[in-house]
This record gives structure tokens, C-alpha cells and sequence, in this order.
């Protein structure tokens, strides 16, 4: 009795980690016949060639937006430059020196970003090399008694340097090789207009002519008269430079009569004048001067234009017999 019940109390030994598993899927037996080809789907039969022509599409807009891309740019370039070929003669002098200054300026003070125009750069230009410099040359609008190293450049002059600078900008900008924003922005507009103000002060200070540029600021008719009169004596007494005082006479009397820019007097061709006569007009013949003009200053795009002036009373004064 004593033995069973000893053999009752020893505990049975544990059961090992690999007797406790269970298998939870049923064993696979390993087939050793080859497996065949398995057979492409539909799915996968139509992918193909729709990722192949995706790579193709996609390589021939890369393409593409290369040519365009290049093609563009050749055409702004060529563009700009027939632009600028066929900008007025009087732009382009007016313009290309103080361009031309300005460039040097950049390269003296050895920018690193070279001659890019911007703000800063045009308003440090502006105060170092033209505000403040004297008078290159004689000036009809110098004040009387103010010696000529002391006279400064108008402030329409200044203008015009930021116009000129303007424009480089604008270049740049079209080609390209500026992202700035418009150097006359606020800063230089207001320079502008504070140069404005201090010349009017300095024009009040020393007492200007204020009949200056105005229509007392010209010629009355006894002086047109004595004008032409020397011109005719002048051909009289010098048969040498009879042609030159003739035209001289012609070109007085076209922009007195017509109020011809002398650009458009200077470009005039016999062509552009004609005459016909007005029937009904009196007992004498009515013979007006007709002068057309498809170009100048004011007319860059070959707009007709045309002034006429009547025969005078005055053969010295006429412009009809000047011609």
C-alpha cells in the first residue's frame, strides 16, 4: 500500500516543447515530376505591351519638348535681334551710349553678378556717374553767369539714362539673363521726381527767364522777312553758294509755314511735293504746296501725313517760290 501510494504522489515528467506541437496543416508530400510552364493570364498578356508603348509615348514627349524647347528659343533670339535692327536711327543713338557707359561702370566696379541691370546698380550708377558730373559739353539751357564746371545735367537728362537703362534691362530680361524685377520701380521714380523739384528750386533761386521756351521765346514776322531777303541777296552776290543759301531758305520757310520736324525736311524728296490748283478761287491762280510724309519722329509705321501752305503775297517770303 505504501508503494502505490508513493507512486501516485511522483509527479510524471514534463512533456518536451516537440511532444507538445501539434501540426496545424496536414504534411505535403514533394513531388519529384518537373513542373510544366505555367500559361500567361489575359491580365498579364495585355500588360506588356501597354507598359512598352507607355515607355514609348513617354520618350517621344521628351524628345518633343526638347525640339520645341530649342526651337522657341531660336525664334525669341531672332526675333529680339530684328526688333532691335529695326529700331530709329535716333533710338539707337540716343541709347547706346549711355548703355555703353553703363556696362563699363559694371566692369570697374567688378560686379558679380557682371552687367545685370538692376535697382541698386541703376541708382548707385545714377549717383556716381551722372547726377553729380559736370557738363560734358555746352548747354543752350545753362544758366547765365554760372560758370560751366559748376552746371549739373537737367533732370530730363537723368530721365533719359534710366530710360536707356531701362531698355538693357528689358533685353536682358527677354533673352533670359535677368529675373530682376524693372529697375524704375518706385525708388527711381521718385529720384527722378526729387531731381524735378530741386532744379525748379534752383531755377527760382537764380531768377531764370521764365519767357524762355515759350512763344516770346522766338521770332516775330519783320525778322522771317529780314531772313529771307538775305537769302536772296545772298544768291545775288555770291553765285558760289547760291544752292546753299536756297536750300537753307527752303528749309526755313518748310518749317515755318508746314511746322516740319527737321528730320522730315531733311528726308523730303521731290516726290513728296506736289501742287493742283483750286478752281474758283478769285482772279488769280490758287496754287497750294502739298508736302506728304510716310515717316519720321512721330510716325515710325508709314502712316500718311501731309501739310500744304498756300502761295504769299510776299515773293520773299513764299515758300512756292523758294522751290
Amino acid at each position: 500500500m505504501a508503494r502505490q501510494a508513493l507512486r501516485k504522489q511522483t509527479p510524471a515528467p514534463a512533456a518536451t516543447p516537440a511532444a507538445r506541437a501539434r501540426p496545424i496543416l496536414p504534411s505535403i508530400t514533394a513531388s519529384t515530376r518537373p513542373s510544366e510552364p505555367e500559361e500567361p493570364s489575359p491580365s498579364d498578356a495585355v500588360a506588356v505591351p501597354t507598359r512598352q508603348r507607355g515607355a514609348l509615348v513617354l520618350g517621344g514627349n521628351r524628345n518633343w519638348n526638347i525640339t520645341n524647347g530649342a526651337e522657341l528659343e531660336d525664334n525669341l533670339h531672332r526675333i529680339h535681334t530684328t526688333i532691335h535692327a529695326e529700331r530709329p536711327m535716333a533710338t539707337k543713338r540716343a541709347y547706346a551710349p549711355k548703355q555703353a557707359e553703363f556696362r563699363s561702370f559694371c566692369q570697374t566696379r567688378g560686379f558679380q553678378d557682371g552687367e545685370t541691370v538692376t535697382e541698386s546698380k541703376l541708382l548707385l550708377f545714377l549717383e556716381k556717374e551722372v547726377v553729380h558730373r559736370p557738363l560734358r559739353g555746352p548747354s543752350r539751357k545753362l544758366v547765365p553767369g554760372m560758370p560751366a564746371d559748376e552746371a549739373r545735367l537737367h533732370w530730363r537728362s537723368v530721365r533719359a539714362y534710366v530710360t536707356a537703362i531701362t531698355d538693357l534691362w528689358q533685353q536682358q530680361r527677354t533673352l533670359g539673363m535677368n529675373n530682376h524685377p524693372s529697375p524704375r520701380e518706385t525708388t527711381a521714380r521718385e529720384y527722378i521726381r526729387t531731381l524735378q523739384r530741386q532744379h525748379a528750386a534752383q531755377s527760382r533761386s537764380v531768377y531764370t527767364d521764365k519767357g524762355q521756351d515759350t512763344l516770346l521765346d522766338g521770332y516775330s514776322e519783320p525778322e522771317l522777312r529780314r531772313i529771307a531777303e538775305k537769302l536772296w541777296g545772298q544768291t545775288a552776290e555770291s553765285p558760289a553758294i547760291t544752292e546753299q543759301c536756297l536750300r537753307t531758305l527752303t528749309d526755313l520757310l518748310l518749317s515755318h509755314y508746314m511746322l516740319a520736324r527737321g528730320n522730315d525736311r531733311r528726308a523730303a524728296e521731290i516726290s513728296d511735293l506736289f501742287t493742283f490748283e483750286f478752281p474758283g478761287e478769285g482772279p488769280t491762280r490758287c496754287m497750294p504746296l502739298i508736302f506728304t510724309t510716310r515717316g519720321g519722329k512721330t510716325n515710325q509705321h508709314g502712316r500718311l501725313e501731309t501739310a500744304g501752305a498756300l502761295r504769299s503775297r510776299d515773293p520773299d517770303m513764299c515758300l512756292l517760290g523758294a522751290l
